[in-house]
């Protein structure tokens, strides 16, 4: 947050090309420009209040300057949907449209934050669809949108859920028995046709042990992705240190269960089905440590990749059972 505010502040007192040469900035298009960006702080006061986290990759989690204002700092800042993240207590789906890798379908995710748009992929037919829990009524007044919010499920879905399990639901149990549904092999297996080319689609069950022991494992898997779940402190890794820590070049490389960030530091104990494992269009172990290229790793640094291993490698266990837990498909 510190380092974003002193970027703010230095941008939007620079010259037009004096920034664009210091902040290594492309050539303006239609829908950014370096002038569009310097008003948008100038005209909406500049506040620390502004700084947010953002999901920037798989258990990424950086941070941005939002004024919500298009064509702006931020050249699609989406307020419509963001606000719903920004004004209140909130998780959201975040899926794609259309597939454009040759792989298994793997493009569901979580967030308790804005996200940028390529957070799971960034293929421009995998542009990121950011769905929240809850939406807010709009207002200028904080407190009233703590209070008024509502489910973000059409009647017709939640009559449909009602008439199969005799009874309704909370948001959270119907929004985990999905993210757990997504995540079930069999099913993005049976279906990879029709998730190449729509949104996914929700089968739903008229069994209730079926119901909360899916929404269960749901639940499971979104405090494992947004890094709460209290198996994240159980480390199965190491580090070895000898070097500076830092990420050089042709790295990160995987061998015999080390993960090395150069030819003397490594973490060691990273499973090959845990390193090998993709959220999206991304190898998260190795995407996390690449996009940190040049860069010496902290202690925060290091603990949160271990982190990231034990998420991934629960994950990989609760996919198994979530597909033990499903009789068939279609769900009956």
């Amino acid at each position: 947050p510190e380092e974003i505010w002193e970027i703010v502040n230095d941008f939007v007192s620079s010259g037009v090309e004096q920034a664009r040469e210091k902040y290594n900035l492309n050539e303006d298009s239609r829908d950014w420009k370096v002038e569009f960006a310097q008003d948008d702080i100038k005209n909406n006061s500049i506040l620390k209040e502004k700084i947010t986290p953002i999901l920037y990759r798989p258990f990424d989690i950086k941070y941005t300057y939002y004024t919500g204002k298009s064509r702006g700092f931020i050249c699609m800042p989406r307020p419509e949907v963001m606000r719903n993240i920004l004004k209140g207590n909130n998780i959201s789906l975040i899926v794609v449209r259309q597939q454009a890798q040759f792989k298994k379908w793997n493009f569901s995710y979580i967030s308790s934050t804005i996200i940028e748009s390529c957070c799971v992929s960034n293929k421009t037919k995998e542009i990121n669809y950011l769905f929240p829990l809850y939406l807010y009524t709009k207002s200028n007044n904080l407190q009233e949108l703590q209070q008024t919010k509502r489910p973000n499920f059409s009647p017709d879905f939640l009559k449909i859920i009602e008439t199969k399990l005799g009874y309704l639901p909370t948001p959270e149990e119907i929004f985990y028995y999905i993210y757990a549904i997504f995540h079930s092999p069999t099913y993005r297996d049976r279906y990879a046709e029709f998730l190449k080319i729509d949104f996914p689609r929700v089968p739903l069950t008229t069994d209730n042990n079926l119901f909360t022991q899916l929404s269960g494992y749901g639940e499971q898997l979104a405090q494992l992705h947004l890094m709460e779940s209290p198996l994240l402190n159980n480390l199965i890794t190491q580090f070895t240190e000898v070097g500076n820590r830092e990420v050089i070049a042709g790295h990160p490389k995987y061998q015999k269960g080390n993960v090395y960030l150069n030819k003397t530091d490594y973490f060691t104990g990273v499973p090959e089905n845990v390193w090998n494992f993709y959220v999206g269009g991304y190898q998260v172990c190795q995407k996390w440590l690449k996009d940190r290229k040049g860069r010496t790793l902290s202690d925060e640094d290091i603990l949160h990749y271990q982190k990231i291993v034990i998420a991934l490698q629960e994950t990989i266990k609760l996919m198994e059972l979530i597909d033990q837990a499903i009789p068939g498909f279609p769900i009956t």
